[in-house]
């Protein structure tokens, strides 16, 4: 027996172009969610889109679905390309190429239905076996996708992916022209997030058994997403065009140009110069771009869906004591860390979790009075100091100069002394796999997906315990039960109360979050970003004018 998921909604499909072989399958899958209705007032096939919209971006090394790794290259993918969903934060879904989707009363079966007027950009129907030779040949190991783990849910996958087993066996099949059924190895409440990110979009398998590494350029690449590929000149740009056959939410512009920076010119220079209304900052044109008058003013930071922290041994006595633990991070002063220790694009957070994946306005900000009184009420308190933390990171410039800053600011403000522990990448990922007796440790997590799952039940649950804390707590395993059992508002709220709870317990200390910035011109009134891919949403942006 199987119950209804979510409601209905329509986004995107269909792309497509012309090609040697003709075996085209197309696998447009649908879904639904309860509070998106809006969607249908939104598809329209009559909107005239904008002008022009220029970006400035480094240029792509692929644009296949199952290879980006880079944000540069998931902005062109994501708008060639639409998957069966779009996740948002708190674990909420949008629908994308899926009309509607059904679960077993056991959460292990998922079937997917797609919309029948789903088009290639060349006007061929989408298939579900489109998606489902997709899956399978991002899985194979002969190519072997970037996040193919993603996959690892449904039955048989990882065995596939080890060893390309007999496809059959795979959880994976096309049961209709339209509909998908995947088959999980246990319940996954994370599986429809999965099934939005790259791995899952469809292919045109016509186009790359046939022109093998020549299938995504112009003229020869068709995607079932908003634009189309219609120029890429290598070293200068892209040129995408609203995808005619789509019936989902039309593109909001009739060209995107993507210029890549010249070699010899920096990215702020290119910006100042040239027409984009977007550029996307690598570390060191960033703080180029802080540094310069004219250009500071017009930064934006977006987060994405990773985080910076201090790992504590809570094994370890004093701080086993959450108060203690508490303390260390309502010392910290985050925004003065990240100015004088971070190379990379951050934004300071008091909590372990980004609210890209879950938004929890409950949060403490530093507060040196309040740590005080906690360590005084633990009996640390006048000649009764902390004892020395060592902290354990892998040595770059960067670990030296957040170390550094953490020992001046927990002494100063909690009289802690610091010991560094500084080591090279063979011994500190050894350190990492074996955690040995410590204090603690600099550590990071990115998750490819966007689910709380991915960041709860994966790191904090007590049976995992991935870095090695030694913290549980039954109140947050039962929190973590109560939402991989329930859905919607109860999920939710679940997943809220584990947050407080872990935040309150502080087993690491949060630092800061990772994030994209952008060079943005007044004239665009709208922008956004995938959190997980760091792609520009081109759905999401708005210019005042057309050009």
């Amino acid at each position: 027996m199987f119950v209804n998921g979510l409601q209905r909604s329509r986004l995107l499909s269909r792309a497509r172009l012309l090609t040697r072989r003709s075996v085209i399958r197309g696998l447009c899958t649908s879904l639904t969610i309860g509070h998106l209705t809006a969607c249908d007032a939104i598809r329209s096939t009559h909107h005239t889109p904008q002008g022009r919209l220029e970006l400035l971006l480094q240029e792509p090394t692929t644009i296949d679905p199952g290879l980006v790794t880079h944000p540069h290259e998931a902005t062109v993918t994501e708008a060639l390309f639409e998957p069966l969903i779009h996740s948002t934060s708190n674990g909420s879904i949008r629908p994308g190429a899926a009309k509607s989707w059904e679960v077993s009363t056991d959460g292990q079966v998922y079937r997917f239905s797609l919309y029948k007027d789903r088009r290639w950009t060349t006007g061929e129907v989408v298939t579900a076996e489109d998606f489902t030779w997709a899956w399978k040949r991002n899985l194979s190991p002969e190519f072997g996708a970037t996040l193919r783990d993603l996959f690892f849910p449904i039955a048989g996958a990882q065995d596939f992916a080890k060893i390309g087993k007999d496809p059959k066996q795979l959880g994976i099949s096309a049961t209709e022209k339209h509909l998908i059924t995947a088959q999980l190895t246990h319940k996954d409440p994370s599986f429809l997030s999965r099934t939005g990110t790259s791995p899952y979009m469809p292919l045109p398998r016509g186009e790359i058994e046939g022109m093998g590494a020549y299938w995504t350029k112009p003229g020869n690449i068709r995607g079932n997403g908003a634009y189309k590929l219609v120029q890429w000149d290598k070293g200068r740009g892209i040129s995408l065009h609203p995808n005619t056959h789509y019936t989902g939410p039309p593109a909001l512009f009739r060209d995107v140009v993507i210029r890549f920076p010249d070699s010899n010119t920096d990215l702020t220079t290119a910006f100042r110069t040239g027409r984009a209304h977007v550029a996307e900052m690598s570390p060191a044109a960033y703080v180029a771009a802080k540094a310069t008058r004219d250009l500071a003013p017009l930064l934006h930071l977006y987060e994405r869906t990773g985080s910076w922290f201090i790992v504590l041994n809570t094994r370890k006595p004093p701080w086993h004591l959450p108060r203690i633990r508490l303390a260390l991070s309502l010392a910290l002063d985050r925004k003065q860390l990240i100015a004088t220790a971070f190379d990379q694009i951050a934004l300071p957070s008091t909590r372990l979790v980004p609210s890209t994946v879950l938004s929890n306005p409950n949060t403490d900000p530093p507060n040196i009075d309040a740590a005080r009184r906690l360590l005084a009420n633990a009996g640390f308190t006048g000649r009764n100091r902390l004892p020395t933390l060592q902290l354990t990171y892998h040595q770059t410039d960067q670990g030296d100069r957040i170390t550094e800053e953490l020992a001046r600011q927990w002494q100063t403000s909690l009289g802690l002394h610091v010991e560094p522990d500084a080591r090279d990448w063979a011994a500190f990922r050894s350190f990492t796999s074996n955690k040995p007796e410590f204090d603690g440790y600099q550590a990071t997590w990115n998750s490819t997906y966007r689910h709380p799952k991915a960041w709860y039940d994966e790191i904090w649950n007590s049976d995992v315990d991935r870095f090695g804390s030694g913290w549980a707590n039954a109140e947050f395993d039962n929190q973590l039960n109560i939402a991989s059992t329930t859905t919607g508002t109860n999920r939710h709220n679940a997943y809220l109360a584990a947050d407080t709870i872990l935040n309150m317990e502080s087993p690491a200390i949060p630092i800061a979050n990772f994030a994209s910035a952008f060079l943005i011109r007044p004239i665009v009134t709208s922008f956004d970003i995938n959190p997980v891919s760091g792609a520009i949403d081109l759905r999401k942006v708005k210019i005042a004018a057309s050009n």
